[in-house]
């Protein structure tokens, strides 16, 4: 049977009966496009992640549309549904493929003919599916221009070199000396290097902003010891009797050692992305070093204690220096989980994704016990708990926990 017509029309109720009325058990197909696209014009698009690292990359910067559309758990990746007023095709793309007019995805409850695995549907409903105006502006776009995009960027090194312009500066200047560092270069190469760097810069930045972004860097890289951070010497004036003032501290560096002094855990997750389990209010959060919430931490932290707005190139140079501490001062892995995580000892561990930062365990005789728990979690929920290597899952309970219900099974 060719299935050429449906992307047209739908079936209609006889032909429906004669597929599924004495077969309920076969598998279902959801043809893409405009066919299933609604009344109002719009064309259905689902985005078949086979990769799990690209589909937790997207959902974590789309957290709100994950919430409101449907996501299918396939056989091996995730379905994810749209609609559109594009009139999208098939194209692959990193991590996966979209299907659009023209193709077509197996939905639940079917059953994988290879693996035997069924379709689930672990988000959303069918009833919902969520309209973008365009599947670039959420971020999925052909593998081809991606990876363009990509090769781009690889000369971004020698562009940097020739100096850049004022906006540009910190930033630049915080990527090469990380970059120099990785190299294994010691901080006063990686300070010189910026000197002869900042000459083409336009205008260059102060000698001060440099000396500190090489000391962070170098002080955190890997081949050297740590050694204790010490304040800027106090140089004598001509006479070598008074002492200068010591130099002012930049924001970046107040945001850095505000940071620090909160005891945050800085970590790689499993993609080797820096990551950051930090306190709000009376739990604690995990959230890439580099993403929104954790950006929006630090300008409070400044802000609290200074009453000083975070400027973008301070936030910029310490979302740098913190994501380089999490990479190169002696790194430490955690796998992050998706709301459910198995402990050692047999137990699940659920989150469940509450503004009270709940989780519960549950064994395999029945409900423990519910708990105020602090789970290593991530402000958008998409990344919840995490694991050490034995995979028990790491929970930290306040010294006087309490329960607040329980039952069993």
């Amino acid at each position: 049977m060719s299935w050429k017509p449906y992307q047209e029309r739908p079936p209609d109720a006889s032909e429906r009966w004669e597929w599924f009325g004495e077969h309920p058990d076969r598998n279902i197909a959801i043809v893409c496009g405009k066919v299933s696209g609604g009344v109002d014009g719009l064309s259905l698009a689902v985005v078949d992640f086979d990769e799990g690292e690209a589909y937790r990359a997207w959902t974590e910067t789309h957290l709100r549309l994950v919430r409101s559309t449907p996501i299918v758990k396939t056989a091996h990746g995730h379905h994810v549904y749209l609609r559109t007023g594009e009139s999208t095709r098939c194209f692959p793309i990193e991590g996966g493929d979209v299907k659009g007019m023209g193709g077509y995805v197996v939905a639940p409850p079917s059953i994988h003919s290879d693996t035997g695995t069924p379709y689930e549907l672990i988000s959303g409903d069918f009833s919902s599916i969520a309209v973008v105006e365009s599947l670039s502006a959420i971020g999925i776009e052909p593998k081809r221009q991606v990876r363009a995009r990509a090769r781009r960027a690889e000369s971004w090194l020698t562009e940097a070199l020739q100096g850049v312009e004022e906006g540009q500066r910190n930033n630049t200047a915080t990527r090469l000396a990380g970059y120099w560092r990785s190299l294994g270069m010691p901080d006063d190469v990686i300070l010189a290097q910026l000197l002869l760097w900042n000459e083409r810069n336009r205008p260059p930045l102060p000698d001060s902003e440099l000396e500190t972004i090489a000391q962070s860097i170098g002080h955190y890289a890997p081949g050297r010891e740590e050694e204790p951070a010490t304040e800027p010497p106090m140089r004598e004036e001509a006479e070598g009797k008074a002492e200068q003032k010591p130099r002012k501290k930049s924001q970046a560096e107040l945001m850095v050692e505000l940071a620090l002094d909160r005891n945050i855990t800085l970590f790689l997750d499993q993609s080797d992305e820096p990551c950051a389990q930090f306190p709000i209010d009376d739990h604690q959060e995990i959230a890439t070093i580099a993403s929104r919430r954790f950006r929006w931490w630090l300008r409070g932290l400044l802000f609290q204690a200074y009453g000083k707005p975070g400027y973008h190139e301070a936030v910029e140079s310490a979302v740098s220096v913190l994501s380089s501490m999490a990479a190169f001062d002696n790194p430490r892995h955690y796998r992050l989980w998706n709301r459910v995580a198995w402990g050692a000892d047999g137990d699940l561990w659920y989150d469940l994704a509450d503004s009270k930062w709940r989780a519960v365990q549950i064994a395999a005789d029945g409900w423990r016990s519910w708990w105020t728990s602090r789970f290593y979690s991530s402000a958008s929920h998409t990344k919840r708990c995490r694991s050490n290597r034995s995979g028990c899952p790491l929970v930290r309970l306040p010294r006087s926990w309490r329960s607040f219900g329980s039952s069993s099974t």
